[in-house]
């Protein structure tokens, strides 16, 4: 999916292009896992005068794996790689590993 969004900084519109994709796909049901990817990017093409900080591009992946080991409970591993670029050259990396545990009353 692309699509177009605008927001005014300042007296200017910023226009900016994103992308984004989702997949996600059940494995076999004996073992009862499913899994996802989701990938994203945006760039920014900001006024002059937008603040230092303002990104000028981001970027993301995430994968997990979700295991159902007993009837209504969830287990799940989630890895997360985004990089940050800001309008004054910075650079950011986040690599992060996140669980989760869920029951369903």
């Amino acid at each position: 999916m692309l699509f177009q969004m605008g927001h005014a900084i300042g007296s200017a519109l910023c226009r900016a292009s994103s992308i984004g994709a989702l997949a996600r796909r059940p494995t076999q049901r004996a073992i009862r896992l499913a899994s996802g990817l989701v990938l994203s990017t945006a760039s920014e093409n900001n006024p002059a005068g937008a603040p230092a900080n303002t990104n000028k591009s981001t970027a993301s992946a995430h994968l997990n794996l979700i295991w159902s080991p007993v009837a209504n409970s969830d287990l799940g591993l989630e890895y997360i790689y985004a990089d940050r670029k800001t309008e004054d050259g910075l650079k950011g990396h986040l690599n992060r590993l996140q669980a989760s545990a869920k029951y369903a009353f």
